[in-house]
């Protein structure tokens, strides 16, 4: 495998939900229209995380669905042992548990990459 860095997306600043899967509360959206590469799959595989709430919940969704919860604390970072494989199209969300207008607000910078020799890429 040979990975190729598409470059970070970011930061993202948290703002009230408007994907349905975190009503009131602090959610990042990494959109098709954010994250529309030029390749067919390719993968986030590291995200930092700065601004947080002490004491934060983080639910990441691949559309409607869940792909992981994090525990943070002031400052983090999800780095999975397997990366999210992604598709132009795909919505990506970042759910904070805490209500909009808490201080401070998350900020979210995603990192992807692809496999060049994956067919189609």
């Amino acid at each position: 495998m040979t990975y190729l860095s598409l470059g970070p997306i970011g930061p993202i600043v948290a703002v009230k939900d408007t994907s349905t899967l975190n009503a009131g509360n602090l959610t990042a959206a990494l959109t098709q229209d954010v994250i529309a590469k030029k390749v067919s799959t390719f993968e986030l595989y590291h995200v930092a995380i700065t601004d947080v709430p002490s004491d934060t919940t983080l639910t990441l969704y691949v559309g409607q669905h869940v792909w992981s919860v994090a525990q943070l604390s002031t400052i983090g970072d999800w780095d999975p042992s397997q990366p999210m494989l992604l598709h132009p199209g795909d919505d990506v969300w970042f759910c904070f548990n805490k209500a909009d207008g808490t201080t401070p607000v998350p900020k979210v910078t995603a990192w992807f990459r692809y496999d060049s020799a994956f067919p189609n890429n």
